[in-house]
């Protein structure tokens, strides 16, 4: 039985930062477009970063967590973009 549970719902989970994420998401030519949040965390981030581009903005959501480090306690939920070729 442990053998089907670890072939059928093994969870894999990774830490990482979301400094980490920038890179990741530049290695994969991806453009970050902001986190999904609840509203609580999204009037706080606001209020922090009251600029219309702050929420695409990684470094700035880096900041607000290290400031808030309970706000991703669970994980990252985020929209990125895979950019039109030019």
């Amino acid at each position: 039985m442990n053998e089907c549970r670890d072939l059928l719902f093994h969870v894999q989970e990774h830490s990482t930062t979301l400094d980490r994420l920038r890179l990741d998401l530049d290695a994969l030519g991806l453009r970050f477009i902001g986190m999904a949040v609840a509203p609580p965390i999204a009037r706080a981030f606001a209020a922090r970063f009251p600029s219309p581009t702050a929420s695409s903005d990684l470094a700035s959501w880096d900041a607000f967590e290290r400031a808030n480090p309970e706000a991703f306690a669970g994980m990252y939920i985020f929209w990125v973009q895979k950019p039109a070729r030019a």
